[in-house]
Order: C-alpha cells, then sequence, then structure tokens
C-alpha cells in the first residue's frame, strides 16, 4: 500500500502484468480513504504499450494477448486511466480522484 503525497499523487514502479485467457491485459487498483477501502476497480493497460512490452524480453515467449480492450469478458472495454474522474461515494461526503497512469520503461529488455 502507497500513501499519496499532499497533493493525492502517489508514484509507483512494478513490474508489467502477464495475461490469461479471456482478459484484456490489465491491472488490479483498490483507493482507501482513512484505512477503509472506498474502490475496488480494474485499469486495462494500453494496447500500444503491451503489444511493445510482450513483444520483449522474457514477456516474448508467450506471445501476444488475443484480448483485446473491447474484448475483455469483464468489460474494460478499453477504459485507460487518461483523464482524471472524480466520483463521490455513495453516503459519504469523501470525493476521491482517479488520474492518468504513465506507463513508462525503465530499462530496456532484450
Amino acid at each position: 500500500m502507497q500513501t499519496t503525497d499532499a497533493i493525492g499523487e502517489v508514484t509507483f514502479e512494478t513490474v508489467y502484468p502477464g495475461w490469461y485467457a479471456g482478459r484484456a491485459t490489465h491491472i488490479h487498483v483498490e483507493a482507501y480513504v482513512n484505512g477503509r477501502s472506498v474502490k475496488v476497480t480494474q485499469i486495462a493497460c494500453p494496447e500500444d504499450v503491451t503489444a511493445q512490452v510482450y513483444a520483449s524480453g522474457v514477456y516474448a515467449s508467450n506471445g501476444q494477448n488475443p484480448t483485446h480492450n473491447t474484448g475483455d469478458m469483464v468489460g474494460l472495454r478499453g477504459r485507460v486511466a487518461s483523464r482524471a474522474r472524480r466520483e463521490k461515494r455513495p453516503r459519504s461526503n469523501t470525493t476521491f480522484a482517479f488520474g492518468r497512469i504513465d506507463f513508462k520503461p525503465l530499462h530496456a529488455t532484450g
């Protein structure tokens, strides 16, 4: 779990997710306010970045993900977080934002 800074942003590094049948490449996100879970969601990864990652390094042996964002069985339908969106929780005064996610390679793989 990571805590946001004074303006509500957080930065983290992780490995790019692998893929499995029937699902577009995605990450799971859970947001907490005051220690309480207020939102659990999934965010689809950009297909252009996914294609580059899956063509390189250890990912290449598994090939490309045949399920695109628009064909995801859970309904991601290409929803890549790219603009901040504010939501209010029912029965709560807490407003929280889902902002941009930048996928940046840390180093070349090969």
